[in-house]
C-alpha cells in the first residue's frame, strides 16, 4: 500500500522520466489512482500536459510499492516486445522509467472490460475473448522466436533483479514431488518424465517469448482487441509454455476456473495457426501432439507441487474462492484428456487416475471445479 505523499512523490517521478525523455516542458497529474492498497506495484492514471503534439493525453505509472526490482523484468520486455512490428500492438507501449525509484511509464490503453469480466458475462462474450487470447499468445510466440539475445542485452542495460519464474526442468526433483503424494512412480512414468523434459529442454533458437501469467485479469479488450497486460514474468521458454494454456496451464492462475471442452480445442487451434508462422514444425501433427504432451505433463507436476501444502489444508485461494483440492482433481482430469487426446504420456495418465482415486477416497466428496460464470448457463 502506497499513501498520498508516496503517491505524489510517483507522479513527480514519473513526470521527471517523462521530461528526460521527450524534453521540454511536461506536466503530469493524478487522474485515477487505479491500485493502490494491494499488489507489489501501483498503477496511477495521470493526465500529461505537453507542447509535443504527439505525446498522448493519458499515461499510466507503474511503480513497486516495496522495491525488490521485479519490475525491471517488465521495463526490459516492453522495450523489447515493441520493436518488432507484429508484437507492439498486442502490448502497452513504454514511454520512460526511472531506475532509483522503480517506475514504468507506459501507454494508457484503456480501462477495460478485463477479459476477468467478459468471462462472467455470458457465451456470447466470454468464448470470443477467450480465442482472441489464445490467437495473441500464438502471435506473440511465432514472431519472437530465437530472439533472446536481444531481450538480453536490453536487460543488461538495467539493474539486477528477480529472475522471472522458472519452468522447472529438474527431473529428479519432479518425480520426487510426484511420489510426495504417495503413489510411487513406475519405471514408465519416470521415462515419460525424462522424455517430456528432454523435449521441453531446446536451445534457445527454438525458444519464444512466453508470458507465463496469461491469466484473465492480464488481458484487456481495447479499441483495436485484444491486449496483454503485466508481463513482468515474461521469458524466452519453449512455446508450448504458453501453448498448453488451453490444455492445462489455465489452472495456474488463481481465478483459472474451468472452461468448456469444446472451448478449449478451439483455443488450441487459434494458437496453433498464430504460432505455425514463427514453428513450420508444428504444421506436423505428431510435432505438435508431442511439444503439447510433454508440456502437459510439467504443468501438472508444477500444478500439484503448488497446490501440495494447500490442499492438506484444503485452503481457498482467489477471487471465486476455489479450494486447492478442487484444483488438483482439475488439473489430473484435465491431464488425463490432454494425454488421451495427444496419445501421449499414457504411464503418467495411468499414475495421475490412481492418484485421483486415492484422492477421493482421502478426501471423500469434493465439489467439481466450476465453470467461469459466463458458461454456467451453457
Amino acid at each position: 500500500m502506497i499513501d498520498e505523499a508516496e503517491r505524489d512523490r510517483l507522479v513527480l517521478a514519473a513526470q521527471e522520466a517523462l521530461r528526460r525523455v521527450w524534453g521540454g516542458e511536461v506536466s503530469v497529474r493524478l487522474e485515477d489512482p487505479i491500485r493502490t492498497e494491494w499488489g507489489r506495484h501501483a498503477l496511477l492514471r495521470c493526465v500529461v500536459r505537453s507542447g509535443q503534439v504527439e505525446t498522448p493525453r493519458t499515461v499510466v505509472v507503474k511503480a513497486a510499492v516495496d522495491q525488490d526490482a521485479a519490475i525491471f523484468n517488465e521495463w526490459a520486455v516492453l522495450q523489447f516486445a515493441n520493436t518488432v512490428s507484429d508484437v507492439a500492438p498486442l502490448v502497452p507501449d513504454i514511454y520512460a522509467g526511472d531506475m532509483e525509484r522503480e517506475l514504468i511509464v507506459i501507454e494508457d490503453i484503456g480501462a477495460g472490460p478485463l477479459m476477468r469480466r467478459l468471462l462472467q458475462a455470458g457465451p456470447g462474450l466470454a468464448r470470443p475473448a477467450l480465442i482472441d487470447s489464445q490467437r495473441l499468445l500464438g502471435r506473440c510466440n511465432g514472431a519472437l522466436r530465437g530472439r533472446a539475445a536481444e531481450l538480453g542485452a536490453l536487460r543488461a542495460l538495467l539493474p539486477d533483479g528477480p529472475p522471472p519464474p522458472v519452468f522447472d526442468l529438474d527431473e529428479s526433483a519432479r518425480i520426487a514431488e510426484a511420489a510426495a503424494w504417495g503413489i510411487p512412480p513406475s519405471d514408465a512414468m519416470v521415462a515419460e518424465v525424462g522424455w517430456a523434459i528432454g523435449t521441453l529442454d531446446v536451445d534457445e533458437t527454438f525458444t519464444t517469448l512466453t508470458f507465463h501469467d496469461s491469466c484473465p485479469p492480464n488481458r484487456i479488450v481495447t479499441a483495436t482487441g485484444m491486449r496483454a497486460l503485466d508481463l513482468e514474468m515474461a521469458d524466452f521458454r519453449h512455446p508450448m509454455v504458453d501453448g498448453a494454456y488451453s490444455s492445462i496451464g489455465y489452472l495456474r492462475c488463481n481465478d483459472g476456473l474451468n472452461i468448456p471442452a469444446e472451448l478449449r480445442s478451439a483455443m488450441l487451434d487459434a494458437y496453433r495457426r498464430e504460432v505455425i508462422t514463427g514453428y513450420p514444425e508444428y504444421t506436423s501433427d505428431e510435432k505438435f501432439n508431442d511439444d503439447l504432451a510433454a508440456a502437459g505433463a510439467i504443468w501438472l507436476l508444477e500444478l500439484l507441487r503448488r497446490n501440495h501444502e494447500r490442499a492438506a489444508a484444503d485452503r481457498t485461494a482467489g477471487f471465486f474462492g476455489i479450494t486447492a483440492r478442487q484444483r488438483v482433481l482439475a488439473a489430473i482430469d484435465a491431464f488425463i484428456a490432454l494425454s488421451a487426446i495427444t496419445r501421449g504420456m499414457p504411464a503418467l495418465a495411468v499414475w495421475a487416475d490412481e492418484l485421483r482415486a486415492m484422492l477421493t477416497d482421502r478426501w471423500g466428496s469434493v465439489p467439481p471445479l466450476p465453470h467461469f460464470p459466463g458458461f454456467r448457463s451453457s
